[in-house]
């Protein structure tokens, strides 16, 4: 999408004289963050405005703000013995990952609504039951509506990590993974996106989308809400009220940087999980490729509607001005480097 999206611009840019655009590649959206380490760096600290967008199940402009959140490796070091002939002898690094479990599990009763705390297991100790586990270790990611928030929860999380270490008289120790600070919402760039969509139609799906899009929907465990809809989203959605969700993004470091858009774009049926095998499934069909060539519309338009008009520019700035007065704190450890992948 950005990719088309560039390419239309640079045309309108060679033809008009108006402005310029810079297309930037961000790898490792999920469990890297990678455009939070391109914001601790600088990198798009000279943009006027970003325009971007992110798959979906319907056509809008986001309006959401998303949760800032930290994610932390708590490793629990104890003492290996023999489960059967001399239990007394061990200290297990597993029991202290279940009680931290049950710790956070209570804490969840006594923080904000919009928080969220999740965790997977990253290392049990090993299949033995007859020995007890002297290692342990469980990812947790820790979400809230801004960084000082997710401050004060994770400090809470680090107590019951401690609490389930003197519990069972092992060592905590822990890392941070990545981080991400809340989104800016720009109203000004909001209302520009959406009268751009509202010039362009939206894709239709041929009888082979819907075709495969059925039996894909028949795999999904659709609400009466979704059940009602259309298979395909077949309108531009009003934008929706600015109150936060559960999930986060790495574009959120990116709108302290600068005033920045991002669109929601239906490239899935209706009722489709994010993060789920049907939302892969789709990545390749018919109508994912059309949409995505309707966001880089969408975003092409966009854009060209705030270089022609430098005083909706200018008053995107002043909101995002006076929303980030405080400044941009990278929520990163200065010396967290992006992760090592493996290459095949």
């Amino acid at each position: 999408m950005a990719t088309a999206a560039a390419i239309a611009l640079k045309k309108f840019v060679q033809e008009t004289g108006k402005g310029s655009i810079t297309l930037f590649g961000c790898p490792g959206e999920e469990n890297g963050g990678g455009k939070v380490y391109m914001a601790r760096a600088g990198i798009f600290n000279d943009m006027d405005a970003i325009v971007s967008w992110h798959p979906e199940k319907m056509h809008m402009v986001r309006t959401r703000p998303s949760l800032a959140n930290v994610e932390v490796d708590y490793t629990f070091k104890g003492i290996a013995s023999h489960a059967g002939g001399s239990p007394e002898r061990g200290r297990s690094a597993l029991d202290a990952v279940e009680l931290m479990s049950v710790g956070c599990n209570y804490l969840r009763e006594h923080m904000p609504t919009t928080c969220r705390i999740h965790y997977a297991y990253l290392n049990a100790g090993g299949e033995a039951p007859n020995i007890v586990q002297a290692n342990a270790s469980v990812r947790y990611l820790i979400r809230a509506n801004d960084n000082e928030e997710v401050r004060t929860l994770w400090e809470r999380v680090n107590k019951v990590a401690k609490g389930a270490a003197m519990m069972t008289e092992t060592e905590v120790s822990w890392k941070v993974m990545a981080a991400c600070s809340n989104l800016i919402i720009n109203s000004v760039m909001q209302q520009t996106g959406y009268e751009a969509m509202q010039d362009i139609p939206v894709p239709v799906p041929s009888e082979e989308d819907i075709t495969f899009g059925k039996a894909l929907q028949a795999t999904i465990a659709l609400s009466k809400e979704d059940a009602a809809k259309p298979l395909y989203a077949e309108r531009v959605l009003e934008p929706a009220p600015p109150k936060a969700h559960g999930g986060s993004t790495d574009t959120e470091d990116v709108s302290w940087n600068s005033p920045t858009l991002q669109f929601h774009i239906a490239t899935w049926v209706t009722g489709t999980p994010g993060h789920s095998w049907q939302a892969a499934a789709q990545g390749k069909s018919h109508f994912a490729h059309e949409a995505l060539l309707y966001a880089g519309k969408v975003v092409a338009s966009t854009a060209m509607r705030l270089m022609e008009d430098p005083e909706r520019l200018e008053k995107a700035r002043a909101e995002f001005l006076e929303k980030t007065a405080g400044g941009y704190v990278c929520p990163l450890p200065g010396d967290l480097m992006p992760k090592n992948r493996p290459r095949d």
